[in-house]
Protein backbone atom coordinates (compact mmCIF):
# COMPACT_ATOMS: atom_id res chain seq x y z
CA UNK A 1 0.00 0.00 0.00
CA UNK A 2 1.67 3.55 -0.85
CA UNK A 3 1.12 6.51 0.82
CA UNK A 4 -1.17 8.81 -0.96
CA UNK A 5 -1.21 12.94 0.04
CA UNK A 6 -4.50 13.81 -1.59
CA UNK A 7 -6.46 11.16 -0.03
CA UNK A 8 -9.58 11.96 1.53
CA UNK A 9 -8.64 10.33 4.89
CA UNK A 10 -5.18 12.05 5.01
CA UNK A 11 -6.73 15.68 4.27
CA UNK A 12 -9.20 15.56 6.67
CA UNK A 13 -6.26 14.57 9.55
CA UNK A 14 -4.33 17.09 7.82
CA UNK A 15 -6.86 19.73 8.37
CA UNK A 16 -7.70 18.62 12.09
CA UNK A 17 -3.90 19.29 13.16
CA UNK A 18 -3.76 22.38 11.21
CA UNK A 19 -6.46 23.15 13.92
CA UNK A 20 -5.22 21.85 16.96
CA UNK A 21 -1.45 23.66 15.71
CA UNK A 22 -3.40 27.34 15.08
CA UNK A 23 -5.37 27.58 17.86
CA UNK A 24 -3.10 25.55 20.62
CA UNK A 25 -0.44 28.27 20.09
CA UNK A 26 -1.74 30.00 22.65
CA UNK A 27 -2.67 27.59 24.92
CA UNK A 28 0.97 25.85 24.70
CA UNK A 29 2.60 28.66 27.14
CA UNK A 30 -0.30 28.19 29.79
CA UNK A 31 -0.29 24.36 29.90
CA UNK A 32 3.39 24.63 30.24
CA UNK A 33 2.78 26.44 33.56
CA UNK A 34 1.25 24.07 35.91
CA UNK A 35 4.76 23.74 37.92
CA UNK A 36 8.22 24.88 38.06
CA UNK A 37 10.32 24.51 34.94
CA UNK A 38 12.03 21.65 36.47
CA UNK A 39 9.05 19.59 37.23
CA UNK A 40 7.31 20.17 33.45
CA UNK A 41 10.27 19.45 31.98
CA UNK A 42 10.90 16.20 34.22
CA UNK A 43 6.71 15.58 33.57
CA UNK A 44 7.35 15.80 29.87
CA UNK A 45 10.88 14.40 29.16
CA UNK A 46 12.37 17.52 27.65
CA UNK A 47 14.73 19.83 29.00
CA UNK A 48 14.61 22.97 31.13
CA UNK A 49 15.09 25.17 28.13
CA UNK A 50 12.63 23.96 26.06
CA UNK A 51 10.17 23.93 28.29
CA UNK A 52 11.22 27.83 28.84
CA UNK A 53 11.23 28.24 24.94
CA UNK A 54 7.25 26.67 24.91
CA UNK A 55 6.87 29.38 28.10
CA UNK A 56 7.74 32.01 25.91
CA UNK A 57 5.60 30.90 22.70
CA UNK A 58 8.42 30.82 20.78
CA UNK A 59 8.75 26.69 20.21
CA UNK A 60 5.69 24.00 19.73
CA UNK A 61 5.81 20.91 22.15
CA UNK A 62 5.95 17.43 20.12
CA UNK A 63 3.13 15.85 19.56
CA UNK A 64 3.59 13.11 22.51
CA UNK A 65 4.21 16.20 24.41
CA UNK A 66 1.01 18.22 23.75
CA UNK A 67 -1.30 14.63 24.87
CA UNK A 68 0.34 15.35 28.11
CA UNK A 69 0.18 18.85 28.52
CA UNK A 70 -3.77 18.07 27.68
CA UNK A 71 -4.00 15.81 30.54
CA UNK A 72 -3.05 18.94 33.14
CA UNK A 73 -4.60 21.98 30.58
CA UNK A 74 -8.92 21.40 30.44
CA UNK A 75 -8.64 24.15 27.62
CA UNK A 76 -6.00 21.97 25.44
CA UNK A 77 -7.99 18.73 26.03
CA UNK A 78 -11.26 20.53 25.19
CA UNK A 79 -9.71 21.72 21.49
CA UNK A 80 -8.10 18.38 20.61
CA UNK A 81 -11.45 16.82 21.30
CA UNK A 82 -13.24 19.78 19.11
CA UNK A 83 -10.59 19.60 16.43
CA UNK A 84 -11.21 15.59 16.30
CA UNK A 85 -14.66 15.67 16.36
CA UNK A 86 -15.03 17.54 12.98
CA UNK A 87 -13.95 14.95 11.19
CA UNK A 88 -17.22 13.55 9.38
CA UNK A 89 -17.47 10.27 7.12
CA UNK A 90 -18.08 11.18 3.28
CA UNK A 91 -21.99 11.01 2.84
CA UNK A 92 -21.66 7.72 0.62
CA UNK A 93 -19.86 5.98 3.88
CA UNK A 94 -22.55 7.90 5.90
CA UNK A 95 -25.37 6.15 4.12
CA UNK A 96 -23.60 2.62 3.90
CA UNK A 97 -22.95 2.98 7.74
CA UNK A 98 -26.78 4.00 8.23
CA UNK A 99 -27.92 1.21 6.09
CA UNK A 100 -25.68 -1.60 7.97
CA UNK A 101 -27.50 0.34 11.29
CA UNK A 102 -31.16 -0.64 10.00
CA UNK A 103 -30.17 -4.43 9.43
CA UNK A 104 -28.46 -4.93 12.12
CA UNK A 105 -32.13 -3.65 14.31
CA UNK A 106 -34.10 -5.59 11.84
CA UNK A 107 -32.45 -8.87 12.68
CA UNK A 108 -32.86 -8.02 16.22
CA UNK A 109 -36.22 -7.59 15.70
CA UNK A 110 -36.61 -10.50 14.13
CA UNK A 111 -34.26 -12.99 16.45
CA UNK A 112 -36.28 -11.49 19.30
CA UNK A 113 -39.72 -12.31 18.04
CA UNK A 114 -38.27 -16.02 16.78
CA UNK A 115 -37.67 -16.89 20.53
CA UNK A 116 -39.83 -18.15 23.22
Amino acid sequence: MSFDSNDRRVLRVSASIAAIRAEARELFPKAASYAPVKVVANDLGMTPKNVELIRAGDHEPRWFNVLALAQRCPELRALIARALALETLDPATEALVEQVRKFAAAQMEEGDREQP
